[in-house]
């Protein structure tokens, strides 16, 4: 595993868990609430919104341990999921008009995503 992959895997990891654990737990009160109106907004259900903070971790423990065992094809596994999670989020927020600076961080997100499928399959 090259240590660009690496980099970049621990980065999208550390992303993805900064996004999906408080959709997931609920925690701290702010965010969730903002979270929430987001969802709201994109007509998302709170069913949803745990799912998609589930997958986020899951993606993230995945490039983890991508990363420990020295895994190029877990970590593009990760890369391609998380390609999946934010694509439809993206969709969600082109589809009721918001702003680019309303789904920045999707873009961000995709970059990242894209660098490690990218990388991990040229590996």
């Amino acid at each position: 595993m090259s240590v660009v992959l690496i980099v970049l895997s621990v980065v999208l990891a550390l992303m993805l868990l900064m996004a999906g654990a408080p959709k997931l737990l609920g925690a701290p009160a702010a965010m969730v609430d903002e979270l929430r109106v987001t969802f709201d907004r994109l007509g998302v259900s709170r069913s949803l919104m745990r799912l998609v903070g589930a997958a986020e971790v899951g993606l993230a423990v995945l490039l983890v341990v991508a990363v420990v065992v020295g895994s190029e094809l877990l970590a593009l596994l990760a890369g391609i999921g998380a390609l999946v999670v934010l694509l439809g989020a993206l969709v969600s927020h082109l589809r009721v008009k918001d702003t680019v600076s309303q789904y920045a961080p999707v873009l961000v997100f995709l970059a990242v995503s894209t660098s490690v499928v990218a990388v991990g399959a040229l590996a």
